[in-house]
């Protein structure tokens, strides 16, 4: 990839939250089409950066921005970690039952 390529691509911020990395990043290009000052050559090199590999640069946002915990997935992953921690130590094993309240 090109010089300009990998300056977008360092220039994505880090935040945990993608809004503001996305914010982030077009603001940085924004500033690039600044600096072209109407330069029709340095303009379409910006686009052709942005056009040639736009993946690339959504997966820079991605890489940064943690994925969000959803609560019952976390409730899932706890309630596993206790029938593994229940096992290891030797408990009973036998799958529990569902009792109505």
């Amino acid at each position: 990839m090109s010089k300009l390529h990998d300056e977008l691509i360092a220039e994505v911020g880090t935040s945990e939250n993608v809004d503001d990395n996305v914010h982030s990043l077009m603001n940085t290009i924004a500033d690039r089409i600044d600096e072209c000052r109407g330069n029709r050559v340095k303009l379409s090199d910006l686009s052709t950066i942005l056009r040639e590999d736009p993946k690339g640069i959504s997966v820079a946002v991605q890489k940064v921005t943690p994925v969000p915990v959803i609560k019952a997935d976390q409730e899932a992953a706890d309630r596993q970690a206790k029938i593994d921690a229940d096992r290891k130590a030797g408990a009973n094993t036998q799958p529990r039952t569902f009792q109505p309240a």
